[in-house]
Parts: C-alpha cells; sequence; structure tokens
C-alpha cells in the first residue's frame, strides 16, 4: 500500500517499536507495522477498501461513507469508553482506525447524526405502537 501528504508539507510516523517514516507529496511505500500510524496521521492511501465478502470472490467495494458508517455502528456497540469524546461525539482517531483512511469529521459527524436521527426516529415510532 503507497501513502502520501495530503499537502506539501511532509508528514513524520514513528511506531512504539522505533520504526519512522517520513511520508511527503509524492505516493510512497511504508512499512506494513506503519499503516495504522499513516491512517491516523492523516495521510492519504492509494488503495480503496474492500469488504470481507469481496476479498473473498464477492464484487461489493464500500464507499467511504459505508466504511464510516460501519465503523460508527461498531463503536456504537461495543460500547467503550474512549470511543466517544465526552461531548457524546466519536472520537476521530477511532472511526479513522476503524475505518482504515482519514475519514473527514465534517464526514463521520454528518453520519453521526443521521444514525442518531435513525435512531430516534425508530424510537418515536416503537413508543406509538405500544
Amino acid at each position: 500500500m503507497k501513502f502520501k501528504s495530503p499537502t506539501d508539507l511532509p508528514i513524520r510516523i514513528a511506531s512504539t517499536s522505533g520504526h519512522v517514516a517520513l511520508i511527503g507529496p509524492e505516493w510512497q511505500e511504508i512499512p506494513t507495522s506503519l499503516h495504522h500510524e499513516a491512517i491516523l496521521s492523516g495521510c492519504e492511501t492509494d488503495q480503496k477498501f474492500k469488504t470481507q465478502e469481496s476479498n473473498q470472490g464477492g464484487n461489493t467495494d464500500k464507499s467511504e461513507n459505508d466504511l464510516i458508517t460501519d465503523a460508527l455502528v461498531k463503536m456504537l456497540e461495543r460500547d467503550q469508553e474512549d470511543d466517544f469524546t465526552n461531548s457524546g461525539m466519536p472520537n476521530m482517531n477511532i472511526v479513522r482506525g476503524i475505518a482504515g483512511f482519514n475519514a473527514s469529521k465534517e464526514d463521520v459527524y454528518g453520519i453521526f447524526g443521521d444514525l442518531k436521527a435513525a435512531a430516534e426516529l425508530a424510537a418515536a415510532t416503537d413508543n406509538k405502537e405500544d
């Protein structure tokens, strides 16, 4: 997988094991051990993200919005303390790590708002049926 900085400024990434890379504006390969850190640091990647089904021979590439939605749903289901900020918003580092790319705050917050609205509508509908 290749990575690049989204700007002309290089991004320095390092692992706890001592591996370091400087990622500039040109596509470059980096050690696999640094991929996660590169994504969390805001680097762009050259690969599309595929579901497990597509890796097993299907053809079901997921959009970035689908990956963000999947990440948010996973975070809500597992209900871990660090997944959300004190104000109740998704932790961007966690979302990016689960989704596997540098999702924008606007996209994540927009999708999160849509998920909350859908849950509130479902709850209101359930209450009317009772």
